[in-house]
């Protein structure tokens, strides 16, 4: 399974509710996936090794790039929420995803469009 290397100028985020949590998601061709994780650009090889690693246990991800981050999304249809935590490296994320806009959208209403 090869794993898409993407500008984020050409995806769609937006937030959304599931088992209690706001959760960051966005869209590509169709397609939804969650947020996993967030690298500076000097952590590109950390961001690749964890999108191989979901890759070899049989998730679809996509790493998304700007000029300073490397963003780390798995396919909503294969997400399994315990074992989101476990994906994360940590000391190595650069924080959370802040949103371009605060509004909540209904998984619902992403899917029908």
């Amino acid at each position: 399974m090869e794993t898409l290397l993407i500008n984020e100028q050409f995806v769609s985020q937006f937030k959304y509710w599931r088992e209690g949590q706001v959760r960051t998601g966005m869209r590509f061709r169709r397609n939804l996936f969650e947020y996993v994780s967030k690298f500076n650009h000097h952590q590109r090889h950390h961001a690749f090794d964890l999108a191989w690693k979901l890759a070899q246990a049989g998730k679809e991800s996509i790493v998304t790039a700007t000029s300073d981050s490397y963003t780390i999304w798995v396919n909503l249809r294969v997400v399994c929420p315990a074992a989101l935590p476990s994906w994360s490296n940590s000391g190595l994320e650069v924080g959370a995803f802040e949103p371009a806009s605060p509004g909540l959208v209904p998984l619902e209403a992403v899917l029908s469009a």
